[in-house]
């Protein structure tokens, strides 16, 4: 991907921003979803179901929902989320898993860190986790008012 120029990186102030572009190449966007699939079972097996096994509860901030965000983001395809590896990677995430989408505004996500300020794809991604949220029926609870209360809503989605 990098080769054939699929993938870029700059620095922007010192910051090193990466962008995917795989939505223009047809072998990537063919093989590079089977081998995100792959690598998200590989690491969920040990660090997640084994330890949900053992009876752990875990809180896990990056886990498959937002692998299929970044791959529905970097095909340019909102539609990936009905693919057999968008349908697969949803899967993984275990049966009874509570589940909340955070969102905010592009503007308010970019002022978050500096490696978001130049990213050319967040608007994609953003656009990604609002629609996974819409189809699987998580709840989308707005990150952008006071602390208290999206902690709030966070509680609120959890019970329901």
């Amino acid at each position: 991907a990098r080769l054939f120029g699929y993938t870029r990186y700059e620095a922007v102030d010192g910051v090193r921003v990466g962008a995917w572009e795989f939505h223009r190449s047809r072998l990537l966007t063919a093989v590079l979803p089977w081998a995100q699939l792959f690598d998200t079972v590989l690491m969920s097996v040990p660090k997640v179901w084994v330890p949900m096994v053992l009876g752990r509860r875990l809180v896990i901030e990056r886990h498959a929902i937002d692998v299929l965000a970044d791959l529905m983001a970097a095909l340019k395809d909102l539609d990936f989320v009905h693919h057999p590896v968008g349908r697969l990677l949803l899967r993984i995430v275990p049966p009874a898993t509570s589940v909340v989408i955070l969102d905010a505004s592009e503007d308010e996500v970019r002022a978050r860190r500096a490696e978001l300020q130049r990213d050319p794809l967040l608007g994609w991604r953003l656009g990604a986790y609002r629609h996974i949220a819409a189809t699987s029926g998580f709840p989308l609870v707005h990150s952008s008012g006071p602390i208290e209360d999206v902690h709030g809503d966070i509680q609120r989605a959890l019970q329901t």
